[in-house]
């Protein structure tokens, strides 16, 4: 786990998984998270904390606005904006459609935090080396 305080949105329709994934990102990682629980509330937030969010997971299968249209949004809003998804649905189309919206990672599910903390690592390798 990175040793530097992040600020994560976490998006994910399955309460049981932002639950395990928040927890393990505030109990081990020590960083702050905001949680939501649909497309539409993620894009909320985010805009809500605009320039303060250094990650964001998103989950793609997700109620009022899908995971892959809050990608684009938010890239719309912040076009460096780091963006893992986070999905059962890791087929072709799905990971084409993300990759030409800018997404910085893709991760499957179920997954390991091993992969999570990747991620994060590599958010710190691209934007916080010096």
């Amino acid at each position: 786990m990175p040793d530097r305080k992040l600020n994560i949105l976490v998006a994910d329709d399955e309460p049981l998984m932002l639950s395990l994934l928040s927890e393990y990102l505030t109990t081990y990682g020590n960083h702050n998270v905001i949680q939501a629980c649909n497309g539409k509330k993620a894009l909320q937030l985010f805009n809500t904390n605009k320039g303060n969010i250094d990650v964001t997971f998103l989950d793609i299968e997700m109620p009022y606005i899908n995971g892959l249209k809050v990608l684009q949004a938010i890239h719309s809003i912040e076009p460096s904006a780091y963006v893992v998804i986070i999905s059962g649905l890791g087929n072709l189309h799905n990971v084409k459609t993300a990759i030409s919206a800018g997404v910085n990672g893709f991760i499957v599910k179920p997954y390991t935090y091993e992969k999570v903390a990747e991620a994060l690592n590599n958010y710190l390798h691209a934007y916080c080396t010096e």
